[in-house]
This record gives structure tokens, sequence and C-alpha cells, in this order.
């Protein structure tokens, strides 16, 4: 469980990372133009699905990544 959160909370400092990249580049040329590109990113990640096959011993099969668009 402590790796899980180790995973989550690296997951959660790379988002901000982008999200925070994203947005200085956007309001570079304008703020509306900024919260366009953040909301339609926001509309493609949500947009996904992503699916992991389980190992014989339950174990999730990490080379076996899918992503479908819902």
């Amino acid at each position: 469980f402590t790796s899980l959160l180790s995973l989550l909370n690296s997951a959660l400092d790379h988002a901000y990372t982008f999200d925070a990249q994203v947005n200085s580049d956007a309001s570079a040329i304008s703020s509306e133009y900024a919260g366009l590109v953040s909301l339609s990113i926001r509309q493609l990640v949500g947009a996904l699905e992503i699916t992991l096959s389980k190992n014989s011993d339950g174990s999730f099969n990490n080379s076996d990544v899918i992503v479908f668009l819902k």
C-alpha cells in the first residue's frame, strides 16, 4: 500500500508540473487561450480509458497497456 501511495504522489507531481507548463505556455498567448487549452486537455484525458491485463498470479501486466477512446 505504501508503494502505491508513493506512485500516486509521483503521478500527482507530474500532473501538476504538466498543468503548470501548459498554463504558462498558453498564457503567453492570452488568458482566454490558456483556459481553452486547459479545458481541451481535460476533455481529451477524460475521453480515454486505460486498461491493464493481469498475470496468472494476479499482478498487473505492465507490458500490456491498452488505451481506448470512450
